[in-house]
C-alpha cells in the first residue's frame, strides 16, 4: 500500500525543485499487502530527487511501514540537496524509517541535511551499498532556506504577500 505524497508512485526518474508542508497521515490495520506501507514526505520510490524539501509531519501506524521524509524507497537512486526537518512518527511491528530515507540501496545522498529528532538516523534501513554524505543538524536556525534549495530554476519567489503563510510561491502569483 503507498500513501499519498508530492509523487506517489515508484519509479518516476526525476524529481525536483519541490516541498513539501502537508501532513501525512496512514493508519491502516495489519495491512501487509505488497509489503506494507511506503510514505515519503517528496516520493515513495523516485531514482533521481534534487533540491527537495520536506516539512510536514508524517504520522505512519501499519504492521509494515518503509517512512522516509524525502523518500520511502530509494533503490538504484540518488538524492542531492534535499532536506527534511518534518517529524516522521512511525509505529507498527516492522518499522523502517529515517529522516530522509525509509529503505535504501544502490543509494547515494550527497548535500543534504535533516534535523536532529527527526528520525534515528538520515536512512532506516540500509539494504546495501548506500553512500550518506548528510548531515544531521541540531536546530532549525542551521538549516537552509526552504527557497534556497527549491529554486534552482528560478520558478518560487519570497511570500511577501502572505499568500502561502511565508512559504515559497510561483514566481507568477
Amino acid at each position: 500500500m503507498s500513501g499519498k505524497s508530492i509523487v506517489g508512485i515508484g519509479g518516476v526518474p526525476n524529481v525536483k525543485n519541490c516541498y513539501n508542508l502537508g501532513t501525512i497521515i496512514v493508519k491502516t490495520e495489519n495491512n501487509t499487502q505488497n509489503g506494507g506501507t511506503y510514505i515519503g514526505g517528496i516520493s515513495d520510490g523516485a531514482i533521481n530527487i534534487n533540491n527537495c524539501y520536506n516539512i510536514g509531519t508524517i504520522d505512519c501506524d501499519n504492521k509494515i511501514n518503509h517512512v522516509g521524509g524525502i523518500d520511502a524507497n530509494a533503490q538504484n537512486a540518488s538524492i542531492i540537496d534535499c532536506h527534511n526537518i518534518g517529524n516522521l512518527i512511525v509505529e507498527g511491528e516492522s518499522r523502517y524509517y529515517g529522516s530522509l530515507v525509509g529503505t535504501g540501496r544502490n543509494l547515494t545522498i550527497n548535500n543534504s541535511k535533516w534535523l536532529l529528532n527527526t528520525a534515528p538516523s538520515s536512512v532506516g534501513d540500509n539494504l546495501g551499498e548506500v553512500t550518506d554524505n548528510s548531515e544531521c543538524i541540531n536546530t532549525l536556525e542551521e538549516m537552509p532556506s526552504v527557497l534556497e534549495i527549491i529554486n534552482g530554476d528560478g520558478a518560487f519567489k519570497e511570500d511577501s504577500n502572505n499568500i502561502n503563510n511565508g512559504y515559497p510561491i510561483l514566481s507568477w502569483q
